[in-house]
């Protein structure tokens, strides 16, 4: 992971996102580096999920700024910064449930698709390396067997291992989780933060969401955590676990379990 505002890849300064008279995001400053994996946790109804909604597009920030790889994003529509290398999951599981594994999969690689008139389009590459990608996300995320099974057919761990395949297929330069373990097995969730790791190692910039303590101080390089829409703390994992503010606003009484 590099250090210095020159290897910042999304830069998030002065964010507000109002709802009426609830201020869901209260001027919060994010910042996260070229191949670093962020975690952001707090509360319920800190405003995480409020935050990457406002990220990729899904909804318009009542004031604020951000920037991916320098470029202003903030009036863009979810499809254009998509394609612009920002992909993500959601807390539920959204998938095309009556298309096979395969064809999620495959219809994420749309993304990128260049169309030439109402009728036809181009994805720009040959249909046999993308046949390729796809057999290797599946192979990678251990679904590949079942690429012929409609998604709703799917365990609850498959189905967030093909959202997370779905979410790659479009080729991001920054992938957003949504609580990714939410609803896991343990076992399931030891996989899971294997698979993060690997894309990680590979140089893939990441930013969760997790409720999971263990999943969040354990993969995250830096952690924020937001209560009430602002910027509570930020650090180190070994700094917000000992953090008294972050202590009592969240962790509480597991505290003692995270830190143990």
């Amino acid at each position: 992971m590099g250090t210095g505002t020159e290897n910042i890849l999304l830069d998030i300064t002065g964010l507000s996102k109002h709802f009426g008279g609830l201020r869901a995001l209260d001027e919060v400053d994010i910042s996260c580096r070229q191949g670093e994996t962020l975690g952001i946790i707090g509360p319920n109804g800190a405003g995480k999920t409020t935050v990457f909604n406002v990220v990729t597009g899904f909804s318009r920030p009542t004031s604020g700024d951000i920037r991916f790889g320098g470029s202003k994003i903030t009036q863009k529509t979810a499809a254009q910064i998509c394609r612009l290398g920002i992909s993500r999951t959601f807390q539920g599981v959204r998938l095309f449930r009556e298309m096979t594994v395969w064809e999620n999969v495959w219809l994420g690689q749309n993304c990128q698709a260049k169309y030439l008139n109402p009728l036809f389009w181009s994805r720009g590459v040959n249909e046999a390396a993308l046949r390729a990608d796809v057999e290797a996300l599946l192979n990678e995320f251990q679904i590949f067997a079942k690429k012929d099974a409609k998604a709703r057919e799917l365990s609850f761990g498959d189905m967030r291992r093909l959202e997370i395949c779905r979410a790659l297929a479009t080729k991001p330069k920054l992938l957003l989780l949504d609580e990714p373990a939410s609803g896991l097995t343990p076992v399931e969730t030891t996989r899971l933060i294997d698979d993060l790791r690997k894309l990680s190692d590979a140089g893939l910039t990441i930013i969760l969401i997790e409720h999971d303590m263990h999943v969040a101080l354990g993969l995250s390089d830096r952690i924020v955590v937001l209560n009430f829409g602002q910027l509570l703390a930020q650090g180190t994992p070994t700094e917000v676990r000992h953090n008294p503010a972050v202590i009592e606003a969240y962790l509480g009484k597991s505290a003692e379990a995270v830190n143990a």
